[in-house]
């Protein structure tokens, strides 16, 4: 690394990196391990999750005086004080929220920020990491298969069938983020591993299409779309792969959908009809306007909920609600407001809290907590926007970038209808490809 470099933040940084790297081969080699292991198991449920990530961080403990250095040049890095600005100003938030029990105990989840200085000192053994997540990812729709179509693992109660141990909506966001690395894979590799990179696109487009949730599977066509793009713009030479990996991965999504998608569909219908039923309903009592109105939850449901919290964020445009007081006062609702009608008050009441990370963020810490939110995605993309150019490190493959960036922006647009950020687990299902994307530039070139 030439010397000038090492007078410049980000140059520093690497070469701090570096340093701890080869000072510490051992320590280094433990910490890649445990960081594998923990990101294997974060797709399988939500104890080895926990357990994964609680290692992980006892592992940095032990190594505090390895890494101290390169945690406090971390800040000088807009990604990561973007990120812990965005976390800090929604627990400050805290102090007019009308739910403070429940709104510190959803900030809790802004624990899973620590994946990213965890990641960042074992970059180099990205294969393993990028390996870990898709070998979990893997078993995971392996487990989701069984539930579906075998009936193991039993379903716990007021959960649906599609994410195996885990929930259905994690499970959609895994599969969402593996496929856009396999899909990426698929068109970079030699003619074996591409023909096993589509077989397992192919496992997690149907993984995607089980869990059921909308969510993901618009993020996942939306980025094989915009992927599309940015690589035919961004990388000489990838025009024809680019029109090759979206024609590609719209093939694979819409075959899916033909050989699963009625059956998930049945099988949802079924689940619905079976749940009117414990309650006291006979399958002649559930009407087909109740399973499509089930079914149609995120247009009635999500959209209602959604124009509610946007009313509510008015009432303080500038500092928000505070966190957890969307779901206070939806649980709270007056019957006689003249302003909500009867089907309106129900989802409200019965969705709680807006359900999507933008739009919470915007109502609970207000146009603050809204653009520090959105600068820090601004800066994930503009990272994986340089990476596919000239700022891409030689020791980095070319489809890994885009791959990781793929997976971002899958996460990005799925959580619009989910709010991961309350849930510490789920929060890292975008942290974990998003901090090894952030750290490629910490790579030794």
């Amino acid at each position: 690394m030439p010397a000038i470099e090492c007078l410049t933040p980000r140059g520093e940084l690497a070469a701090e990196i570096a340093r701890v790297r080869e000072r510490d081969a051992n320590g280094h080699a433990a910490h890649a391990l445990v960081a594998t292991l923990a990101i294997l198991v974060q797709p399988i449920a939500n104890a080895p999750a926990n357990i994964g990530f609680g290692l992980l961080v006892a592992m940095c403990a032990l190594r505090v005086h390895r890494l101290w250095r390169v945690w406090a040049l971390m800040f000088r890095d807009w990604f990561w004080v973007l990120l812990v600005a965005w976390a800090l100003w929604t627990g400050v938030t805290l102090l007019w929220s009308e739910n403070v029990a429940y709104g510190a105990r959803q900030w809790g989840g802004f624990r899973a920020i620590l994946w990213v200085p965890m990641l960042w000192p074992v970059i180099d053994r990205w294969r393993w990491l990028v390996g870990a997540l898709l070998a979990g990812v893997a078993c995971a729709n392996g487990l989701q298969i069984s539930q579906y179509f075998g009936g193991w693992p039993d379903v716990s109660a007021r959960k649906l069938t599609g994410g195996g141990f885990h929930m259905y909506v994690f499970m959609g966001a895994w599969c969402a983020i593996a496929f856009a690395i396999w899909m990426m894979m698929a068109v970079s590799l030699k003619w074996k591993a591409a023909l096993m990179s589509v077989a397992l696109a192919s496992l997690a487009a149907i993984g995607l299409v089980i869990a059921g949730t909308r969510g993901s599977v618009v993020g996942a066509g939306i980025e094989v779309a915009v992927i599309a793009v940015l690589l035919a713009i961004r990388q000489r030479g990838w025009v024809k792969r680019a029109v090759v990996r979206a024609a590609v991965g719209a093939v694979i999504l819409a075959a899916v959908w033909i050989v699963v998608g009625e059956k998930v569909q049945q099988k949802f219908d079924m689940l619905v009809v079976k749940d009117a039923a414990a309650g006291g309903a006979t399958n002649a009592e559930v009407p087909e306007q109740t399973v499509s109105a089930v079914k149609l939850n995120l247009q009635d449901g999500r959209m209602v909920m959604w124009e509610y919290a946007i009313g509510q964020w008015r009432q303080s445009p500038v500092t928000g609600l505070g966190f957890g007081t969307v779901l206070a006062r939806s649980k709270n609702l007056a019957k006689d407001d003249p302003s909500i009608s009867a089907a309106q008050r129900k989802g409200i009441t019965e969705l709680g809290h807006p359900h999507s990370t933008w739009i919470q963020t915007l109502a609970e810490t207000g146009l603050v907590g809204f653009a520090l939110y959105g600068a820090w995605v601004i800066s994930t993309l503009a990272i994986g926007w340089r990476l596919l150019g000239a700022s891409r490190p030689e020791t980095c493959p070319e489809w890994l970038p885009p791959a990781l960036l793929g997976a971002a922006l899958a996460f990005f647009v799925a959580s619009q209808f989910d709010c991961y950020q309350m849930n510490s687990t789920a929060f890292a299902i975008g942290l974990i490809p998003i901090g090894l994307l952030s750290g490629l530039r910490w790579l030794t070139r």
